[in-house]
């Protein structure tokens, strides 16, 4: 059994960042007011919403710091804590309630020092008493009387555009949060209020699929932040300020969008409106702006005739439903989607008219292949020229989603310039990015591109059938990323390097793989049975002693428990010896054998563990899908 005599108390407290100024002699009257308290592994220290009185130093062991969602009945570990680290500060303050639960993660051994016996030692002593308020009005008043939470100083709050990208417009603002980092799934959010339940869960409602690490920062560095790096106001559409009512407007098939409809989305692109409503009367038409709270007319139809017989035309017939349609409207370079929703109500059609920027759907890589030693080698690869990157996956798996991903981390953040894309139908403008549209042929556009020295070029939709000519035009040195729609790429590859294939430009296989995701809903908390946390651990896609969620179905799921679809990714780098066994007709699960234990493939397994982690997949999801692999 650790023992702890008075000299050892007086050394950690000399560790803890609220005690470390503390004058020698000041330290031993605190040291006698302590006592030593012993906790046995996952037994609770404190409890959310408990009377605080106390405040504990670590001694020996680590605790966990736990926000617990009652309603829910989940929990989640925020913080860890050990030897030096304290928890309960604002005890010294005030016996407010605890706004987080610790537990002990295993036998440990903690100081505690009552707030009745600090009031005591700070009556006999002023100047300590100075010393300490000094500290708990810097830091722990500055924290909102937050206590269990990691602060960061101003000059950790680090703009990162990336992931403000993942919160709705306003939601950063409504919560007081800055986004820090991003790894292995989990986000560090900084706020001003950490314990504050229902922000956290605001929060949440934005990035379901991310499992979230709140930090604490103080009122006066976060406005500080705002006003140094304060964003403009998010453009829910590209700023197209300087459009004309002449302006062509163009389906991406290239067939005009007649008058009045294009003068129609125009003077939408034209005042910033993403969603309008027109209501028909008779005949005469209003159209009002959808997103107001009060809406007023914004400007009437004259030709109703026209406009109605062309959003019939061009987004409602021959269409899979009557009442709703869709197509991507090109403006320029710009490319946007247009939603056309129909009521026929008994006054007269009402129609919703929404554009929406498709790149506002391309998620940052970091949230996209959240597994960092995956991503850092998919990067160096066609960062550095090493040969070209084939991108698997079955067909509307989000393969170009994917490559669009990639394409903006290279040009955001890698700092790569000269990119080109070949794509049969582009879903977005991408910034940095020279996109060209191509038909079936793909030949003589990317021989145009090599001729331009270009630092990387996509190419989208290779077929199997041109993919032994496509591989051809790989060369080591190189870098090129193709899209390419299988479900087993090993295979393909193999069977086609019998067909004369050359392999020596390819370096890698990015493999997606599309799975039902859990809905954040209404998961919770849940202990699988024996034989499948077994089967999860022995298959390397869970700890033993990790969370697990399940869904029980609700209205936003409709009793599915699934809502949308999640990825995970696998990537294989070739080397010599594993294209020589491809070459040598070798079985694809010999070749994934070899390149697993040569660490030359990063499995599904490294991404479902993490999204199994964060609920988004369930336990038998995982073992269904994910099972049985290297």
């Amino acid at each position: 059994m650790i023992t702890i005599d008075e000299s050892q108390v007086v050394s950690l407290l000399k560790t803890t960042e609220i005690f470390h100024r503390v004058k020698p002699e000041h330290a031993q009257p605190i040291a006698r007011a302590c006592r030593v308290v012993r906790f046995g592994a996952q037994s609770r220290i404190v409890r959310q919403g408990d009377a605080g009185g106390e405040l504990f130093i670590v001694a020996a062991g680590s605790v966990a710091v736990v926000i617990e969602d009652l309603e829910a009945g989940t929990e989640q570990a925020v913080l860890k804590l050990g030897p030096g680290q304290s928890f309960g500060e604002v005890s010294l303050l005030i016996e407010s309630a605890r706004s987080a639960t610790v537990k002990a993660l295993d036998d440990t051994v903690c100081i505690a020092l009552a707030k009745k016996s600090f009031d005591s030692i700070l009556r006999q002593i002023p100047e300590l008493g100075l010393e300490i308020s000094r500290y708990l009005a810097a830091r722990l008043h500055q924290q909102c009387q937050l206590t269990g939470f990691r602060f960061v100083s101003d000059s950790q709050l680090v703009y990162d555009p990336e992931l403000h990208k993942l919160f709705s417009e306003g939601t950063l603002d409504r919560a007081r949060a800055i986004p820090l980092n991003l790894s292995e799934g989990t986000l560090t959010v900084a706020l001003t209020r950490p314990n504050d339940l229902e922000l956290i869960q605001t929060l949440r409602r934005d990035v379901p699929g991310l499992a979230l690490e709140p930090v604490a920062c103080s009122w006066e560095d976060y406005e500080s932040f705002r006003k140094k790096y304060r964003q403009k106001r998010a453009q829910l559409l590209p700023n197209l300020d300087s459009l004309e009512h002449q302006t062509p407007l163009t389906l991406a098939s290239g067939e005009a969008v007649p008058t009045p409809l294009s003068a129609l989305f125009l003077e939408m692109l034209q005042r910033g409106m993403s969603q309008v409503t027109v209501e028909v009367k008779e005949s005469k038409a209003t159209v009002f702006d959808s997103a107001a709270l009060a809406p007023t007319p914004l400007l009437n139809i004259e030709q109703v005739g026209p406009v109605v017989a062309q959003l019939d035309a061009l987004f409602l017939k021959g269409g899979s439903s009557p009442y709703l349609g869709s197509a991507t409207l090109a403006v320029g370079e710009h490319f946007l989607k247009a939603e056309v929703s129909k009521l026929p109500a008994l006054s007269g059609p009402r129609y919703s008219l929404k554009l929406v920027d498709p790149g506002s759907a391309v998620p940052p890589l970091k949230a996209l292949v959240p597994v960092p030693k995956m991503r850092e080698t998919l990067l160096e690869i066609l960062r550095d020229g090493v040969g070209a990157v084939m991108l698997a996956g079955a067909g509307r798996c989000g393969k170009t989603v994917a490559a669009y991903s990639i394409l903006s981390n290279l040009a955001s953040e890698q700092g790569v310039t000269n990119l080109i894309s070949l794509e049969k139908e582009p879903l977005t403008v991408l910034a940095s990015v020279s996109q060209v549209r191509r038909d079936n042929g793909w030949q003589a556009l990317l021989e145009a591109a090599q001729a331009q020295s270009p630092a990387l070029i996509y190419v989208d939709d290779i077929t199997t059938a041109e993919l032994p000519e496509f591989l051809d035009t790989c060369e080591a040195g190189n870098s090129l990323l193709f899209a390419c729609t299988t479900n087993d790429p090993m295979s393909l590859i193999a069977g086609k390097n019998a067909q004369g294939a050359d392999l020596n430009g390819l370096a890698a296989i990015l493999h997606l793989q599309s799975v039902p995701r859990q809905c954040p809903h209404c998961r919770s908390e849940y202990q699988p049975p024996a034989s499948v946390l077994d089967s999860l651990v022995h298959e390397k896609l869970a700890d033993r002693d990790q969370l697990f969620f399940t869904c029980g179905g609700c209205s936003e799921c409709r009793n599915s428990k699934i809502l949308g679809r999640t990825h995970a990714f696998e990537l294989l780098t070739l080397n010599p010896i594993l294209k020589e066994m491809i070459e040598a007709g070798r079985p694809a699960p010999a070749i994934r054998k070899a390149a697993f234990e040569s660490s030359h493939l990063i499995g599904f397994q490294a991404t479902a563990k993490i999204l199994l982690k964060q609920g988004d997949l369930s336990a038998t999801d995982a073992l269904r899908y994910f099972g049985g692999g290297a």
